[in-house]
Order: C-alpha cells, then sequence, then structure tokens
C-alpha cells in the first residue's frame, strides 16, 4: 500500500503541481482511504517530501578516506533524488 500511496504522489506532484496536490486525489489515485494516508503521513508535506526524497535520511555514510570525500559522497547521494521531476516542483529554485 505504501509504494502505491508514493507513487501516486509522485505522478500527481508532476501533474497538477505541489499547490494544486490534495490527499483526496492521491487516495484517489492509489486506491486507498484518506485515513490509510494519515495513518502514515501527518501532512500533505510529509507525505511529498516521502514521496519524493524517499529513503533513509540520512543515509548510510560513505567513508572514502577523507572528510571532503565524505562530504561530497553525503551531497551526490542527496543530489540524486532531489534532481528528479517530481522534487523539482517542490523546490524553488
Amino acid at each position: 500500500m505504501d509504494h502505491k500511496i508514493l507513487r501516486a504522489t509522485r505522478e500527481l506532484v508532476e501533474e497538477v503541481g505541489y499547490q494544486a496536490l490534495t490527499v483526496d486525489q492521491v487516495a484517489a489515485r492509489a486506491g486507498v482511504g484518506k485515513a490509510a494516508i494519515y495513518r502514515r503521513y501527518a501532512s500533505k508535506a510529509e507525505m511529498a517530501f516521502a514521496a519524493t526524497a524517499h529513503g533513509q535520511w540520512p543515509p548510510p555514510l560513505a567513508d572514502t578516506g577523507s572528510l571532503h570525500g565524505d562530504l561530497l559522497a553525503l551531497v551526490r547521494t542527496f543530489h540524486v533524488p532531489m534532481a528528479a521531476p517530481a522534487a523539482r516542483h517542490l523546490v524553488r529554485p
């Protein structure tokens, strides 16, 4: 069920944008009730963030042997999900 909610959220953010996104739309597209969504996410923002930047945060940290290398690996890990089309709708330039 979680993957249906997250997929529906990503699709709708890309189609209508974050501002126009509603939990009702996500529930209808995912084929679940609003209560199922609110049991998992406290708000629309939390749901959208989970759908676009999902995964463990912070991610498992790399040990490259240097602070510079570790920080670069961390930035790259964060950049990949935030470069997705749905995530670009959530982050203002």
